[in-house]
Order: C-alpha cells, then sequence, then structure tokens
C-alpha cells in the first residue's frame, strides 16, 4: 500500500528551516541579553541603559490580499524566482543564495533546476548535511533508491542527529526490499523520536514483510496510537490481522482505513474548490522573503531585510516568524516601541507562547507603560510557572517601582529556587535589600558577584550592602 502524501521523504528544504528556527532563537536571545544590559544606576531596571528613540512612526504592513486567479498566481511565482535570482547575482557563489534558489524552483516544482542549484551549494560547501537530503529527495522520487541510501547515509555521516533521515532511508531500504537492513534502521530513528508515528509504521511495514506479524501489530497500533487519522497504519493493521486470522479486528480497521481515505478526497476536492493552493503559494513566497530577508540582514543590508520581512507578513499574515524577524531587527536599532508593535503581533498569534509576554513585559517597562509591563511578566508566571524568568522580571518591575516590596522578595525566592543564575540571585538580594534584610541580602549578591564577576551592576549593589554594615 503506497504511503499517503504527507509521508512522503523529508522536503529539501525543510533542514534549511529547521536551523533558520535555530538561529532566530539565537537572535531572540541576543536581543534579550542585549535589552537587558545593566542600567547605570543600580537600583533601575536593566533595560532603562538603552534609551527609547522619540517619535518613533508605527510600523506599516502590507495588507493581506489574497490571490484570486491563476495570472496572479503566476505572477507572484514569477516574482518569487526574481527575487531569489537578484539575491544569487548579488552574491553568486554564497551557498546560502544558491539553497535559496533551489528551495524557489523545487516548491514551485522545477526538480530538474533545483538539484542543480542544489548541486551547485555543494560544490561551495560539501559538508552541508540538509544538502544531501535533498538529493536523497530527488533520487527517491525518480525511483533511484540506491542513489538514495548512499546520499541519506552522507547525510548522517555528518549530522547523525538530523530528524527523519532514518525513516527516510529505511523506507528506501523497503523499496529495495532490504527489509532486515531497514528494521536496525528504524531500531535508530526510533531511539531518535520514540513518538514517531511515521518511524512506528515503517516498523509494522518491515516487520509484516519478514512475517513477525506480532511485533508488527504491536507497531501498527502505536503508530494510531499517537496519530489515530493515519490511514496506512490502519491498512497495515488490517493486513496483519488478517493474515493471523484476527478478522474481526482486521475488518474494524479496514473500515476505519476506507473511511480515512474517503475523507482525504474530500479534504482535498475541498481544498481544490477553495482555492487553497493559491494560499499556498502566498505561505511559500513569504517563507522565500523571509529566507532572502536573512540572508541581507545577515549581509549587513537590514534596510533590504526590513523591507522583505514586511512583505512576508503581506503574504502571511499567519507567519509567526516575520514578525519576529521584524522585532529582532527593530531591538538591533533600539527601536523599542517598533518592536513592541511587533511582539503583540506574535503574542496575537500564539497567545499561549510565554517568551512573548517576557518579551513584551520588558518593552513596555522600557517605555514606561509599567501597567502592560506588569500584565505581561504575570501572564508569563501563568503561562510558564516553571520557568524563573517571569517571576524575577515581575520581581525586579516592583522594586524599580518601589511597591509590593514583600511581594518581590516572594517572587525573587521563586526564581531562585527555579534557578541558580546571577541574575536570579542579584534580584533576590535586591529584594532583601529593599526589605531592610541585609543579612540575607549579602549572600545572595555575593552568589551573583561569584556567577557573574564582571557585571558591574552586581558589584555596585554588593559594596552598596557592604557599606551599610
Amino acid at each position: 500500500m503506497p504511503l499517503p502524501a504527507h509521508r512522503a521523504s523529508a522536503l529539501p528544504g525543510k533542514r534549511v528551516l529547521w536551523t533558520a528556527g535555530i538561529v532566530l532563537l539565537c537572535l531572540a536571545i541576543v536581543a534579550l541579553v542585549f535589552l537587558l544590559s545593566p542600567s547605570s544606576t543600580a537600583d533601575g531596571l536593566r533595560v532603562s541603559a538603552v534609551p527609547a528613540q522619540s517619535g518613533e512612526d508605527p510600523v506599516v504592513l502590507p495588507p493581506d490580499e489574497p490571490l484570486h486567479s491563476k495570472q496572479e498566481v503566476l505572477a507572484l511565482k514569477q516574482t518569487e524566482v526574481a527575487l531569489a535570482r537578484r539575491l544569487l547575482e548579488e552574491y553568486p557563489e554564497h551557498e546560502q543564495a544558491l539553497v535559496i534558489m533551489a528551495n524557489v524552483f523545487h516548491r514551485q516544482g522545477n526538480a530538474i533546476e533545483s538539484l542543480k542549484f542544489r548541486e551547485r551549494a555543494l560544490a561551495v560547501n560539501p559538508d552541508r548535511a540538509d544538502l544531501y537530503t535533498g538529493l536523497a529527495w530527488y533520487s527517491m522520487k525518480k525511483g533511484r533508491f540506491e542513489e538514495a541510501v548512499t546520499q541519506y547515509r552522507q547525510t548522517l555521516a555528518l549530522d547523525p542527529g538530523l530528524p527523519n533521515v532514518h525513516s527516510n532511508m529505511a523506507d528506501a531500504l523497503m523499496k529495495l526490499g532490504r527489509h532486515e537492513e531497514a528494521v536496525g534502521v528504524i531500531h535508530q530513528a526510533l531511539r531518535l523520536a520514540p513518538k514517531s508515528s511515521f518511524a512506528h509504521y515503517l516498523m509494522g511495514q518491515a516487520l509484516l514483510q519478514l512475517e513477525d506479524y506480532e511485533k508488527a501489530v504491536d507497531h501498527y497500533r502505536e503508530a494510531i496510537k499517537i496519530e489515530p487519522t493515519y490511514a496506512s497504519a490502519h491498512y497495515g493493521l488490517a493486513t496483519v490481522c488478517g493474515r493471523m486470522s484476527q478478522k474481526t479486528e482486521a475488518a474494524q480497521h479496514m473500515d476505519r482505513f476506507r473511511a480515512l481515505a474517503a475523507e482525504s478526497r474530500r479534504d482535498f476536492q475541498n481544498r481544490k474548490r477553495a482555492f487553497d493552493d493559491f494560499r499556498d503559494m502566498q505561505k511559500n513566497a513569504a517563507i522565500t522573503h523571509i529566507n532572502v530577508g536573512r540572508m541581507y540582514r545577515n549581509q549587513g543590508q537590514p534596510e533590504k531585510a526590513e523591507r522583505l520581512f514586511k512583505q512576508a507578513a503581506g503574504l502571511d499574515p499567519q507567519n509567526v516568524t516575520c514578525f519576529l524577524e521584524l522585532a529582532s531587527l527593530y531591538e538591533e536599532r533600539k527601536q523599542a516601541a517598533r518592536s513592541l508593535q511587533m511582539r503583540r503581533r506574535v503574542r496575537d498569534l500564539q497567545p499561549s507562547s510565554a517568551s512573548s509576554y517576557l518579551m513584551i513585559g520588558i518593552l513596555s517597562a522600557h517605555l514606561g507603560h509599567m501597567d502592560d509591563a506588569e500584565e505581561a511578566f504575570r501572564a508569563m508566571v501563568t503561562l510558564a510557572p516553571a520557568k524563573p524568568e517571569g517571576y524575577r522580571e515581575l520581581a525586579r518591575l516592583y522594586l524599580k517601582l518601589g511597591k509590593d516590596l514583600a511581594q518581590a522578595r516572594r517572587l525573587s525566592e521563586k526564581a531562585v529556587s527555579l534557578e541558580a543564575s546571577a541574575a536570579n540571585y542579584f534580584v533576590l538580594g535586591w529584594a532583601c535589600d529593599a526589605t531592610g534584610d541585609s543579612a540575607m541580602a549579602l549572600p545572595a549578591l555575593r552568589q551573583a558577584v561569584a556567577l557573574d564577576p564582571d557585571n558591574e551592576q552586581y558589584v555596585r549593589r554588593l559594596h552598596s550592602v557592604q557599606g551599610k554594615r
């Protein structure tokens, strides 16, 4: 039984996007550290070292204008290719520019051109694991399974922990009839991702071919437990139950498979009628704009990057990444009001994201919106009670405002109990000092300085408290 489309091998751009997501997280952390740099006064909020620019105009984003015709889709595709080509003209041998071009052609269905640029990128940097997965994907599509296995092995030699590669290699091995070898590879996949429904499904398929029916049943059932609507797993379980003469269960899973398959066909037809392919095209174009923008930003062209991130927001207003990129860019420029506007967009899209509330609180405090800051820090404490940042920053805010000092101390104690970091000990020492308990303030501040001896703010407050004794 063929795998459904969404179970196909990982697309070649996936690793790039995953890596870019990690880079984005690092950028957010850098921005946070920058905003939290020590202030010029010992008692001030640490963000007060970053002066708020006056007269910041709000960020104006393009309107969301869905495509309505094939002509508009064609024009957007041409725009996307032209954008990638301009980048490549500026940086003709830059591996990331070549990868972006390859990914654009891949998403637009031009596998031959995609392969050409992927191979050029590999010539520049032969150690990029994600590029080998792209080659393997193409080999799988062409039925060249031996080549795919080799390319997946090259991928794993460079990055053994890359998601899905073991499963995809096992899929290629099974297509070659090498089921016993596939079982060993799937075991590695399950060690990396024990809750992968695809890996459990593949194990069921391999064991079915090896006639180890009882173990096959276990893995099919586990795949369905993880993903109850996994149609192919229901079909596999129906098959193996039939071979074990478990006719009732076989019939149940075959009925479930047929129902899911019919539902999938209806969904596909509904998507076609709703022009979802148009919206998908806009989402893909937004990804290209973001990736090109990131490269311009890394190459020291922030104005081009900003324009492209904004265009991405117009193409796909649900894409959180473009707003995070804009927020990070504005934080680098010390444009706190603009960054706050973008962080609020992220919060609206991801209302359960604790990190959004943390940044909103920090930026609001920086801009003097103390009520908003308090509300944001309280929200973070509620959403992430096991993380210290919300407790610490709420305590810091109260200390800055000189209110609820006893509560500030309790909050800082909670932060230290969750993480024994220099920042948490510093706020605890500050809170103890503010409540008149210098005996407890001193050991906390000494610990903060011991953990971060180069922090002048920590040293100044320690000396201040020592001078009171």
